[in-house]
């Protein structure tokens, strides 16, 4: 994803759909990058949810996203 970054390929005009775990993920994305976006459509997500399995949980603390 960080090629996309410089790329020019996500700029102030792109619209991105995001759904189940990705939401955390682009919204921590974009703000670590410093990229803005026409639109950002979030579909079910979530943030520092944890406590279904260890495995899940690991997945879930790289997603973790404080402003």
């Amino acid at each position: 994803m960080t090629s996309y970054g410089g790329s020019n390929i996500i700029t102030e005009d792109t619209v991105i759909f995001a759904h189940f775990i990705a939401p955390v993920f682009i919204c921590k994305f974009l703000v670590q990058n410093k990229l803005k976006v026409k639109r950002l459509v979030l579909v079910s997500g979530f943030n520092n949810y944890f406590g279904i399995n260890e495995e899940y949980d690991t997945v879930n603390s790289t997603m973790y996203f404080v402003i």
